[in-house]
């Protein structure tokens, strides 16, 4: 008997609501779970959409399960249907501030080789892992940078933010 997939599709039929019930203390491991078990189907298309997809909703799992089992590009981006900007999967987990996400991708692409973390190159114009965690308002945090990619993030201050703190004393 073969399985019908929902009025949505296999991938966007999902109900990611169910494993976020107020009893479900694990909702978000719940959650990966549910889209690992789904990728694991013989008719699921691997496409590397999901990659983009799977670093968007910070799901480190699956991101780590299609990037070892699947080969998948973690800097290929979809191509562009609209004017919006559509990521790649690096931009995604940086833009998410999913910085377990984001270690996985690079360890991956750098073959474990945490010394090149910060100089892995995330887009055509050269910009790096350390640009896009040094840009100001970065959701990854410089603290988490340090603890768990290992880049130290020197806040850098102009003369504005010290004219500042002398009118506040």
């Amino acid at each position: 008997q073969r399985v019908q997939p929902s009025n949505g599709g296999w991938l966007r039929g999902v109900d990611f609501t169910f494993h976020n019930r107020p009893n479900n203390n694990n909702w978000l491991e719940s959650r990966e779970a549910c889209f690992l078990e789904c990728l694991r189907y013989p008719y699921i298309q691997m496409t590397p959409d999901l990659l983009v997809i799977a670093a968007t909703l910070g799901l480190t799992n699956v991101t780590k399960y299609l990037l070892e089992e699947h080969g998948m590009d973690p800097l290929y981006r979809p191509p562009e249907t609209t004017t919006h900007f559509i990521p790649n999967a690096v931009q995604a987990a940086i833009m998410g501030g999913y910085v377990h996400t984001l270690k996985i991708i690079i360890h991956h692409s750098n073959n474990s080789n945490p010394a090149d973390d910060e100089l892995f190159v995330v887009d055509a114009q050269g910009r790096t892992v350390r640009d896009y965690i040094s840009l100001k308002g970065s959701p990854i945090r410089p603290n988490d940078a340090k603890e768990v990619l290992g880049i130290t993030i020197v806040k850098e201050t102009n003369n504005n933010d010290e004219e500042e703190e002398k009118k506040k004393d």
